[in-house]
């Protein structure tokens, strides 16, 4: 029976959910593949090495981890729990070193991620707003600004 390695990162390691650059890459946000499937969880962090690929699982608040989590359908025997693209973004600012200005924000997603404006302009900011409500971290801050200047 084949199995899907995104259904797996669910049941390694739980609950999780799939998020940060690899939630990034399905979506087509960030232009490079991601071989390590990256997932937030309310536990511990945790890597595990297997044969069929590697799992890194970054810890996050329960009150930040239940936000934004959609569930992704492959086929008709694979499913996962995913982050939705905004989410995605929130937890990737939320695990990155403080940026200091929205100039630093702008550099960090277009030029260190590779995101098209045009992608992270279509993004959902009432979302954005409501799952960043719970995150209560400077560089949520400043990308709800930045996008709330822009629209």
């Amino acid at each position: 029976m084949p199995y899907s390695r995104e259904t797996l990162a669910n049941l390694i390691y739980g609950p999780s959910c799939i998020s940060l650059d690899y939630a990034l890459s399905h979506y087509g946000l960030i232009p490079e593949r991601v071989e390590v499937i990256t997932s937030i969880t309310p536990n511990r962090n945790k890597f595990f090495k297997t044969p069929v690929g590697n799992f890194s699982y970054r810890y996050i608040k329960n009150d930040k981890y239940y936000s934004g989590i959609t569930f992704y359908q492959q086929d008709e025997l694979h499913y996962s729990l995913i982050a939705t693209k905004e989410k995605a973004i929130i937890d990737k600012l939320y695990f990155t070193p403080k940026l200091d200005t929205i100039k630093d924000l702008k550099k960090y997603l277009y030029e260190n991620l590779r995101m098209e404006t045009t992608d992270v302009k279509q993004l959902d900011i009432i979302e954005i707003q409501n799952i960043g409500l719970r995150y209560h971290r400077h560089n949520v801050n400043l990308f709800i600004q930045y996008l709330m200047e822009e629209s």
